[in-house]
């Protein structure tokens, strides 16, 4: 979590992290108890693959930066998530692992063109909107002034999971 709020900035206040569990419902980010609360489900594969634990974790612990009610991410936000858990998973236990949905592909893909512009573009972002998923097309044009529009666009767009 550290790294991640290095990364795109501090985590909004309000939602504690409650720890993580194995659930048939995983890999997500569900909310016990509707008190504020946020919890990571991980597959139950992952209680014996320490690197698919890894790579699952990794992605999820993106979404408590600003936690939202499922299936209301951009694609910015998954994108991050995306993009950070393969870089993380890689590091932590040098195995290549990469999403099979072209979905998240596409949302990592064009994170990355908005990282190789501007490294910390999503922590200035952030600054003005701290929920990722209430970033804008015009605020990510504002901090990111030669991001293509189209680019813009698709990242402040719902992301829509399909596989």
């Amino acid at each position: 979590m550290r790294e991640v709020e290095s990364l795109f900035g501090p985590r909004v206040d309000g939602f504690f992290y409650a720890g993580h569990e194995f659930s048939a419902n995983g890999p997500q980010t569900w909310f016990p108890g509707n008190c504020g609360h946020v919890v990571i489900q991980l597959s139950l594969e992952c209680m014996n693959d320490y690197n698919r634990a890894v790579f699952q974790i990794s992605h999820e612990v993106v979404h408590l930066l600003s936690p939202q009610i499922r299936g209301t991410a951009n694609n910015l936000e998954e994108g991050l998530a995306t993009w950070f858990q393969e870089r993380y998973t890689f590091r932590e236990t040098g195995q290549t692992m990469t999403t099979t949905m072209p979905c998240y592909s596409a949302a990592k893909s064009t994170v990355s063109q908005l990282l190789s512009i501007d490294p910390d573009s999503v922590r200035k972002m952030r600054e003005i909107e701290p929920c990722l998923a209430s970033i804008s097309e015009g605020l990510i044009r504002k901090i990111c002034l030669s991001l293509p529009e189209t680019t813009a666009r698709f990242l402040a767009a719902r992301f829509v999971r399909s596989a």
